[in-house]
C-alpha cells in the first residue's frame, strides 16, 4: 500500500497520510486496504482514524488473523490493553503460531502490570521465532518492570552483540537503554538508528511523542532532526483524538 511505504520506508508523512485516506475512500469495504491503511495512520499517531480503519478490516474479514492483531496493536497505543490482550487472543485462535498477536499481547500484559503473564507469553513467542532480536527486548523489558536491572542489561548486551553483526536493532536498543535509565547509551544507539533509518523510529507503538523519551539533551537532538519533525509534528496534532481510554465495541468474536 502506497501510503504505508511512503510513511515507513521514506518518511514522507504528509503524502502517506493523503494517500491512506485516499485508499480508504477509493475502497471503503476492502479489508486489506483498511489495514495497510490503519498502519499508515498509526505511524503518524492519527490513532482514531486508525481504530475506525483496523476496526472495520476485522470486520469485513473477520476470518483473517491479521486484522485482529493489527487492531489489538492500536488498542494498545489507546491504553486499552485488557482488549488488546482480547484481541490477541481472537488472532491466535485463528492462526496459533502468529507471533505478532504474541508479540503485542506480551506488551499488552506489561501495560497490566502483568508480569508473570508477559513473561509467559514471551516464552510461547520464543519457542516459534527463537532468533527473533524483540525477544531480547522483550525480556529486557519484563526484567525492568521486575526491578532486575541486571538480567535487563545481559539483554540489552545481547541486543548489541547483534548491532555489531548488522542487525538493524540500533532503535530497540535505544529504548532499553532508555529504559534503563542509560541515556548516553541510548543516544549513541538512536544516532545509529536514526543513520540506518530504521524503521521503527516510525513503527514503535510506545515512543510516540519527543517528551515520551528522557529529556537529555543528547537525545532530544536526535529526535529533533529536521527529517522527523513532520513526524512528531502530526504526531502532536494528533494527540488530542479521543478518550485514550474510550470502550468502543471491538470486533465480534
Amino acid at each position: 500500500m502506497k501510503g504505508f511505504t511512503q510513511v515507513l520506508y521514506r518518511w514522507e508523512f504528509a503524502a502517506g497520510l493523503a494517500s491512506a485516506r485516499a485508499a480508504m475512500a477509493a475502497a471503503p469495504n476492502d479489508a486489506e486496504v483498511l489495514n495497510f491503511a490503519g498502519d499508515t495512520f498509526r505511524f503518524v499517531g492519527a490513532l482514531d482514524e486508525a481504530l475506525v480503519a483496523e476496526k472495520r478490516a476485522a470486520e469485513l474479514d473477520p476470518l483473517f488473523f491479521v486484522n485482529h492483531s493489527d487492531y489489538g496493536w492500536i488498542l494498545l497505543m489507546r491504553h486499552r490493553a485488557r482488549e488488546a490482550v482480547d484481541n490477541g487472543d481472537r488472532a491466535l485462535r485463528l492462526a496459533p503460531d502468529y507471533w505478532s498477536a504474541m508479540d503485542m499481547r506480551a506488551r499488552a500484559f506489561l501495560a497490566l502490570g502483568d508480569t508473570d503473564a508477559a513473561a509467559a507469553e514471551v516464552d510461547d513467542f520464543a519457542k516459534l521465532v527463537p532468533d527473533i532480536f524483540t525477544i531480547d527486548e522483550l525480556r529486557a523489558r519484563v526484567a525492568i518492570a521486575r526491578g532486575d536491572l541486571e538480567t535487563a542489561r545481559v539483554h540489552a548486551a545481547a541486543l548489541q552483540r547483534r548491532a555489531d553483526a548488522g542487525e538493524t536493532v540500533y532503535y530497540t536498543l535505544a529504548t532499553v537503554h532508555a529504559k534503563l535509565g542509560d541515556n548516553a547509551a541510548a543516544a549513541r544507539a538512536l544516532q545509529q538508528a536514526f543513520a540506518d533509518r530504521d524503521p521503527l523510529i516510525v513503527g514503535d507503538i510506545e515512543w510516540v511523542q519527543r517528551s515520551d523519551w528522557p529529556d537529555d539533551p543528547a537525545l532530544q537532538a536526535i529526535l529533533a532532526r529536521p527529517e522527523l519533525e513532520p513526524m512528531f509534528t502530526a504526531r502532536a496534532r494528533f494527540a488530542g483524538d479521543g478518550p485514550a481510554t474510550d470502550h468502543a465495541a471491538s470486533p465480534a468474536r
